[in-house]
């Protein structure tokens, strides 16, 4: 496999990750039929059929005797880059009527959906990186993870570094000094966990310094806010926030001038802060920033990333007001909202299975998701996956869930299937309006049985007597559907046919979409980015820690941080060859001064020590890291208690997680980053 020099997205650029897409088809370790767990805990091969008249049977029996929100689905990474499976899932799902529905967007930034729901959000969008005269970053290296959502897309890297060469400003603030952060004119280094505390010293000297877009705020801002948000932050000063955060002032100070000096760009926050803790409150004050300075698109703003397949939708130069629909449902059972946008929260799904009560998950169909490995506090998850009546997984690995499972089913990979790019309301991850038909090119392996995920979905909804609704269209329940048909009814009222999109030359087509920012009409709302639960956050953010308080931390003497890499996304890649010849396992990162003053060396072998769990892995010197942190990539491990795990499948960094203590007030997410943990040498076993 090679990148397309004339693909008019892409341009020649292909990462790494997406280069090993042959060494993923015809990975060893590939799973090609169904399979079914036998009595031993081995698996067998199964038809398909046979597997879906058996797993129908025991839906059915759990439908009846419990109710169908008793039979739960999760959409995992994968499904998402997989243009037919959601819409089936979803039509699954509403046909059974089932409301447990999870996903990973709500342990993947679910902080962003309950600020827009809290304080509003801007119709429009934000500036990314092609319009923008300045940009800061918080918690995202997109020059290793490839993508900021609506910022970056379709090599960051050279984004970027166009950007810098027509005069794009950059700040970054980061506990490392990552890749990105090296581009910076300005790096905010802080410690892990305390995104909350720098980001309202950085609103707080915005406001002191009156850098703010008056007139925005006059007419977007609702009366009082302004005020509140003033008072709210005003605590959090720079001898404060130095002595907390361990940021230094000065590169604080030259951030909130250099921002607030340029009027047109945005902030945009990554993974950091969605997984330190207080992540909804971390991910509102970045919006506080881009509120003062009005820092959206405006009116007449050409839109460059309309879906063409999609179909029109206007954008407006307004703010859409705060909904907080979770307080017109009852709460949940156990923690945090009951549903976020129509799923209910993944960090609560272990719950959902070992409580008893109305709506106790007994069956659980994942798509894509490896659950056991990557929702946080492994070994509860665990013990609830091992709780379920049936687990059925669709996954072309044998990952740690897929081990848990009662059923396997193979599914076809990326181009063994027709399909069209990521589509997910109201998120792009393309800056530019494109379109592109995948026809399949690859066949699977001789002997294989594998099969499209949205027939998963149709062949157990036909056994179950339902029937299904695709996109709006009622499907025919006796004939499965064909995947191109799917596609043609996903993209039936799109500005640009489907017959349209499949005439287009390999690569597809960017296309000009001549569509702009419209003016604000009689639907404008107002931002409210103080309001008083929010307000009394702060405040208890603030009375957590005083000048000269003793340390809490007792043995736990560093901090925990996430890290990306160029070789993974999550735990895709885990099973293939040529991904672990380049990297065998996930390091832990240290400062070297950090190393030798524990005596220790680099590429020791250490234990990862929380007050949760504990891992191996192998310790690396990274003079980037600030002092008192670590960084360990997830996606990594295998089950808990597996023998030789780091040296098979490396370090599960979720297993350090505590989702008892300390998780987010309204999406239960436990704190991911920023954990609490001390290092000691590991003792040969």
């Amino acid at each position: 496999m090679r990148a397309d020099r004339d693909h008019p997205l892409s341009q020649g650029h292909a990462c790494f990750k997406g280069l090993q897409a042959p060494a993923t088809h015809y990975s060893p370790q590939r799973i090609l039929t169904a399979l079914k767990r036998t009595g031993d805990g081995s698996f067998s091969p199964i038809a398909v059929a046979d597997a879906l008249d058996e797993i129908a049977e025991k839906l059915g029996r759990i439908r009846d005797a419990w109710g169908p929100d008793a039979i739960a689905t999760y959409r995992g990474g994968p499904s998402f880059y997989n243009f037919t499976a959601g819409p089936m899932m979803a039509a699954f799902r509403e046909a059974l009527g089932t409301r447990s529905h999870y996903t990973t967007a709500t342990i993947d930034q679910p902080g962003k959906r309950v600020a827009a729901e809290r304080m509003g959000f801007w119709h429009a969008g934000k500036v990314g990186v092609e319009q923008a005269d300045v940009l800061m970053l918080v918690g995202t290296n997109p020059m290793v993870s490839f993508q900021t959502v609506g910022c970056f897309a379709n090599d960051p890297v050279k984004s970027l570094k166009r950007a810098r060469v027509r005069g794009m400003k950059l700040i970054v603030i980061d506990p490392r000094l990552t890749e990105t952060a090296r581009q910076a004119d300005v790096f905010i280094q802080a410690l892990p966990g305390e995104d909350t505390t720098v980001l309202a010293c950085f609103l707080r000297e915005l406001l002191e310094r009156d850098l703010v877009d008056a007139a925005f705020c006059a007419n977007h801002v609702a009366p009082g806010h302004m005020a509140g948000l003033r008072e709210a932050v005003a605590p959090f000063t720079l001898d404060y926030t130095a002595k907390r955060a361990q940021v230094d002032p000065a590169a604080l100070v030259a951030g909130v001038e250099l921002l607030g000096g340029i009027a047109r760009g945005s902030v945009f926050s990554g993974t950091g802060p969605s997984m330190g803790a207080q992540p909804s409150l971390a991910e509102h004050l970045v919006e506080c920033i881009n509120i003062i300075g009005g820092r959206y698109l405006r009116e007449g703003d050409p839109i460059t990333n309309a879906l063409p397949w999609l179909p029109r939708a206007e954008k407006y130069a307004q703010p859409v007001g705060p909904t907080r629909a979770w307080e017109k449902l009852p709460p949940s059972r156990f923690r945090g909202v009951d549903f976020l946008r129509g799923e209910r929260l993944t960090s609560n799904l272990p719950d959902a299975i070992e409580e008893p009560g109305e709506g106790q998950v007994r069956a659980l169909i994942n798509d894509g998701g490896n659950i056991a490995g990557l929702v946080p506090d492994q070994r509860r998850v665990v013990r609830a996956l091992r709780n379920l009546d049936l687990l059925v997984s669709i996954d072309p690995f044998m990952t740690a869930t897929s081990r848990l499972s009662n059923y396997i089913f193979a599914p076809k990979l990326q181009y063994e299937r027709d399909d069209m790019p990521f589509t997910y309301p109201g998120s792009s991850l393309i800056t530019h309006s494109w379109a592109q038909y995948l026809p399949a090119i690859a066949t699977p392996p001789v002997d294989a049985e594998v099969v499209d995920d949205h027939l998963v979905f149709w062949g157990l909804a036909k056994r179950l007597g339902l029937s299904l609704v695709y996109c709006g269209e009622p499907l025919d329940m006796m004939h499965p559907p064909s995947t191109e048909r799917l596609i043609e009814l996903g993209t039936a009222k799109g500005v640009v046919p489907f017959e349209q999109i499949k005439q287009f030359p390999p690569g597809g087509r960017l296309l000009v979409m001549n569509q702009s920012v419209q003016p604000s009409n009689a639907d404008a709302g107002q931002f409210e980015p103080m309001p008083d639960d929010v307000a009394a956050e702060l405040a208890a953010t603030y009375r957590e820690w005083r000048p000269g308080s003793p340390s809490a931390r007792g043995k736990f003497t560093h901090r925990l941080a996430a890290r990306r890499s160029k070789e993974m996304m999550n735990n895709q890649g885990l099973y293939v060859d040529t991904v672990r010849s380049r990297a065998p396992f996930n390091p832990v990162f240290m400062n070297g001064e950090d190393i030798a003053e524990l005596g220790l060396s680099d590429g020791d072998r250490v234990m990862v020590v929380s007050s949760r769990d504990r891992v191996e892995a192998m310790l690396r010197r990274d003079d980037t890291l600030m002092r008192g942190v670590v960084t360990l990539a997830h996606g990594w491990g295998g089950l808990p208690d597996d023998p030789d795990e780091y040296d098979r499948l490396g370090a599960c960094a979720n297993r350090l997680l505590d989702s008892d203590h300390g998780v987010d007030l309204h999406t239960a997410l436990a704190v991911m980053s920023g954990v609490p943990v001390y290092l000691e040498r590991a003792t040969p076993t």
